[in-house]
């Protein structure tokens, strides 16, 4: 006897199966949580993973990764080309742009680990995506001057015109960072000197439980030395 089977994927826990999003009736669903949350006067999202969010639609395999060796995450043995960043992505993160539009003054945040050419394609071919796809180069960068001059540079030179440009010091992913503050300092002091708007997004709601004490002190330094937009720890 025939029967249908169905199976999930998870990018992650096996408790959080991926949702199917493009299921049309996935799409509006989700949408209507958005509006569910804006009416409630939300000042806008911070979409996990959003370079996550769609996967090929032939449902193939990744390929090996021939760099792979033993002792690295099983994460590193295959490349991730049909299950991240695919083409169609930008569409979901256009049509989610549409809802936070509908509401006055409000964001759409983008957590999204890509090289520079991939994450500017965020903002949207005419700046409807992710108002801030996050940018996360400075936590991955060497904390040395000339690397730090390589990454503004590049980074300012690939953004849009008209783009929000960010530079993201600290998330629940990269905590500890903010206990660095004498470097902390010199680098905020650099990164002023260096651009003519300096936008710092510190995602503070999410350190909270991190080290409460590290992010008063690194709002002192921010709030000193850079325009910023924080949660207040009050």
């Amino acid at each position: 006897m025939n029967r249908r089977t169905r199976i999930t994927y998870h990018s992650f826990l096996q408790e959080q199966p991926d949702l199917n999003w493009r299921n049309p009736a996935v799409r509006a669903a989700m949408y209507d949580a958005l509006r569910f949350w804006l009416d409630k006067g939300v000042d806008g999202f911070r979409v996990d993973v959003m370079w996550l969010i769609i996967k090929d639609d032939q449902y193939r395999d990744n390929p090996p990764n021939p760099n792979f060796s033993p002792g690295q995450s099983s994460g590193n043995s295959l490349l991730p080309v049909y299950n991240s960043n695919r083409p169609e992505v930008h569409e979901v993160v256009a049509e989610m742009r549409g809802v936070i539009d509908s509401y006055p003054e409000r964001v759409l945040i983008g957590e999204i680990y890509l090289p520079i050419k991939d994450l500017m394609t965020y903002y949207g071919q005419e700046l409807n995506g992710a108002n801030l796809p996050f940018n996360f180069l400075l936590l991955q960068c060497p904390w040395k001057a000339q690397a730090v001059a390589g990454v503004i540079s590049e980074y300012m030179t690939m953004l849009p015109q008209g783009a929000w440009p960010n530079w993201v010091l600290g998330n629940h992913d990269n905590n500890g960072q903010s206990s660095k503050r004498a470097v902390y300092r010199r680098c905020t002091e650099l990164l002023q000197q260096s651009l003519s708007e300096l936008v710092v997004c510190d995602a503070t709601a999410e350190l909270r439980e991190k080290s409460i004490e590290d992010m008063r002190s690194l709002q002192e330094i921010l709030k000193r030395y850079a325009g910023c937009f924080f949660e207040s720890l009050a």
